[in-house]
């Protein structure tokens, strides 16, 4: 009996359908077609029958041990959801209804799989020190290409050409490693990633250069340059026949330049059966994994398709980032995460949990998958508001720094609340942000915690500025401004600083063999929240210890952990307190500000649009609500008042701080601080509601705007830019048809002063302000003086206040 006798046999007796036999019948043609090439056609038959057959089998068992392990993790998410849900009570009561318990105890586990996530990114690229070292972005050089890396992929694809440099040998094994790790632990995970992966560096398609050619000319291209040995069919498990190549270079080109739409309309065309989309654990499978015949090829079509040779760093660490992600949804939901989620959901709809919760958790979700990072549209608008976002972020985030003097107490109750010595967190925080202090950095170089502006990146600043839009030279504006205005720096250092007193703390307990029952209820508690085990602590205690700091301490880094599930645990508990410590973005914080919460936010969609827009620069404010005063509030209930005091009186009294230098700052003497409203901007400013506090202590924003208008402008700072340039052309023309005091070039001279990349800088301001731009304001505003003299006089009348540096004059007056 044929090989395709066998598949018809099979089909009648409903072992297989239709969409199985044509699919297997498809598999085996083709690959006859190609060996025939080398050999006669009957041995071609053969060949291709056992091929097809055994690549079949190996799917199968691939698929039944996932649905096993699915079927096991099941049983694992309800009890770990049920567990967590008794556990939860109410802000402002405890007898909160068990669908709400049900819907915070899914919340978190969505959260520790972003948090896991930020757990094995760190993992990967824990090695990768010197090469963030070498390449970080800074303030002057960030939009440069950054030289010497295409010569670290030239080894990476050619390891038998060493090179000569040996930083460059070193970087690129460096990385062959973080890859072949990231790799590993997805497999583990259940992923599947087909074909041999050595000398493999990611490549990126660009859509808008390759939607100028046609799918011909990408062919030509690209088709000359592969390595057809290395690239593996998941469907054959062999290289790819030409005609399978061809059909799926078709699909790809498609693909990319429709952004996946015309993959799911050619399948409803054809009349195929429907599937779901593809499981994270098969989504790796894909054959976009082109592999190159060197290190020539690979750069000629990334320079041509891809995104050119200052694109390859970001390459490198995106293509990690999105296998952590991966990792992390595999470890934590299975094998097919989709389907879990699809589970949770019926369960919390079981529970009896709304449709608008429900819908909150999948938009978590969406994020978690990357969902919300494709595009839905490419129309000119949503790109243009991109831009426009960017470039406010650039023009209004300058004092951001100022703004985050209060984030030291965030940091104090972070290690409080975890059973740590806040003042040596303090202290590590000084030290790191001290420049001439290069023992704290290194030891924390040394731990494997690399700087997050290794690439162009600046998310450790985006806790305020929310997610950095598209648009290659704005989205460098505003990770400019965020680096230059040192609010990275400051970041950093309280991320860093934590994670120095935490492994600082069990360095010192280890080094003393300290046992589980000795150690402090409340650190012993927090590890206990991350499922850290006595047996665990067993394992901890046998690891060895780093010196840092001159040797006076001695550290444990959790990659010096030997067991990778307890090493991951407790990078689990220190991921979680650096976000806690620096207020990075919640999970669901992010899925409000971007829409996801409420429906579909990919990008290029309006209500991604929107959202971003009005809730731009409100994710620190969210957050703080979410990770310190919803849970200080519930412990104060309960007579424990140490979070809620370290939170409020040491945010409003860093507020006040920060009120005071951002006056001195504007050119302005300190504000009288012996009044009840001063104390209220000032604790509105220590919990992120900066703008806030300026209705209490003023009549306008600071953007000029009056309470009313700010607040009925729900567009946020990019609705009010049109309410601005609405209100300096209609506006001016009302007031010239009244005869009122119009001014169209000073209107727009001052929208254009607010919304200028860089000049809110809090070092440099008020000098481009006096010696610059005061001076154009007064050429084109003849009563220039007299409105600033009146300026004067109301902050004198209201708040006791002179001007050190007045309005339009070059130096301060005596």
């Amino acid at each position: 009996m044929s090989f395709l006798d066998c598949i018809k046999g099979k089909l009648e007796a409903g072992e297989i359908d239709k969409a199985q036999s044509k699919e297997i019948t498809k598999k085996f043609n083709s690959l006859v077609e190609s060996l025939k090439k080398s050999m006669p056609e009957d041995k071609a038959e053969i060949e291709a029958s056992i091929a097809v057959l055994e690549r079949e089998a190996e799917i199968k068992a691939h698929k039944r041990e996932n649905l096993v392990r699915h079927a096991i993790m099941q049983e694992k998410i309800k009890d770990i959801i049920y567990s967590n849900a008794e556990k939860e009570i109410g802000v402002f009561s405890d007898n909160i209804g068990s669908d709400r318990k049900i819907d915070k105890a899914t919340k978190k586990l969505m959260q520790s799989i972003d948090t896991r996530a930020e757990t094995v990114n760190k993992q990967f690229i824990s090695n990768l020190n010197q090469v963030a070292e070498e390449f970080k972005g800074d303030f002057a050089s960030m939009f440069k290409t950054k030289e010497g890396f295409a010569d670290i992929v030239r080894a990476i694809l050619e390891p038998k050409s060493k090179p000569k440099d040996k930083a460059v040998d070193a970087a690129a094994q460096a990385f062959k490693q973080a890859f072949e790790l990231a790799h590993k632990r997805y497999i583990q995970g259940g992923g599947i990633i087909p074909g041999k992966l050595d000398s493999y560096f990611p490549q990126t398609h660009n859509r808008e250069l390759i939607r100028k050619v046609s799918f011909e000319d990408w062919q030509a291209e690209l088709l000359p340059k592969l390595d057809r040995k290395k690239m593996i069919d998941w469907n054959t498990g062999k290289p790819f026949t030409d005609d399978a190549l061809d059909a799926q270079m078709r699909r790809d080109f498609e693909g990319i330049v429709s952004n996946g739409i015309s993959t799911k309309k050619q399948r409803f065309d054809k009349g195929e059966i429907y599937r779901p989309a593809t499981e994270i654990s098969e989504r790796n499978a894909a054959s976009r994994f082109y592999m190159f015949k060197d290190a020539d090829s690979f750069l000629e079509y990334n320079s041509k398709f891809g995104n050119g040779d200052e694109g390859l760093i970001d390459m490198a660490f995106g293509h990690l980032n999105s296998l952590a992600k991966d990792v992390a949804l595999l470890e934590k939901l299975g094998p097919k995460p989709k389907a879990m989620f699809k589970y949770i959901d019926a369960l919390n709809e079981a529970e009896g949990v709304g449709g608008v919760r429900r819908r909150s958790t999948e938009g978590m979700f969406d994020i978690l998958t990357g969902r919300t990072d494709s595009h839905a549209s490419d129309a000119s608008f949503f790109r243009i508001m991109d831009n426009v976002r960017n470039v406010q972020r650039s023009a209004y985030l300058g004092s951001a720094t100022l703004s985050a003097l209060p984030d030291t107490m965030f940091l104090v109750a972070t290690s409080k609340l975890n059973g740590l010595p806040a003042t040596k967190s303090l202290n590590n925080f000084v030290g790191l942000l001290n420049p001439m202090n290069k023992q704290h950095r290194k030891t924390a170089i040394d731990q494997g915690y690399i700087a997050d502006l290794v690439s162009s990146s600046a998310l450790s600043g985006s806790r305020i500025a929310g997610e950095m839009d598209d648009g290659k030279l704005t989205r460098w504006l505003a990770e400019a401004t965020i680096r230059g205005s040192g609010l990275s720096w400051w970041t950093r250092a309280s991320s860093d600083g934590i994670t120095l007193t935490a492994t600082a703390t069990i360095g010192r307990l280890v080094n003393d063999n300290t046992p589980w029952n000795k150690l402090d209820d409340t650190l012993k508690n927090a590890l206990e929240a991350f499922d850290i085990t006595e047996a665990d602590w067993q394992v901890v205690l046998k690891s060895e210890l780093l010196d840092g700091l001159n040797g006076e301490t001695k550290f444990l880094p959790t990659k010096y952990i030997e067991d990778l599930e307890v090493s991951t645990k407790f990078e689990d508990w220190i991921t979680h307190m650096r976000q806690m410590a620096t207020n990075e973005p919640l999970l669901l914080t992010k899925a409000i500000t971007t829409g996801a919460a409420i429906g579909d936010a990919r990008k290029g969609t309006l209500l991604r649009t929107s959202a971003s827009s009005m809730l731009m620069f409100k994710s620190f404010p969210i957050t703080v609500m979410l990770s310190h005063m919803a849970p200080a509030i519930k412990a104060a209930r309960k007579g424990k008042l140490q979070h809620l005091g370290s939170v409020m009186v040491g945010t409003t009294i860093l507020g006040a701080a920060s009120l005071q230098l951002k006056e001195i700052v504007k050119g302005r003497e300190p504000k009288d601080a012996d009044n009840g409203s001063f104390w209220a901007a000032a604790m509105m400013q220590g919990g992120g509601l900066g703008l806030a506090g300026d209705f209490i202590l003023q009549d306008a924003s600071r953007f000029g705007r009056s309470p009313v208008e700010e607040f009925l402008n729900i567009g946020g700072p990019t609705g009010g830019l049109v309410s601005d340039i609405f209100r300096a052309t209609k506006g001016n023309f009302d007031k010239t048809a009244g005869g009122g005091d119009a001014n169209f070039a000073r209107d727009s001279f001052n929208i254009l002063k607010r919304n200028v990349p860089f000049s809110n800088l809090w070092y440099s301001r008020l000098l481009i302000e006096r010696t610059f731009l005061d001076n154009i304001e007064r050429a084109i505003d003849p009563k220039f003086d007299s409105r600033m003299r009146r300026l004067e006089r109301k902050y004198k009348k209201e708040f006791g206040q002179n001007y050190w540096w007045k309005k339009g004059k070059l130096a301060p007056e005596g």
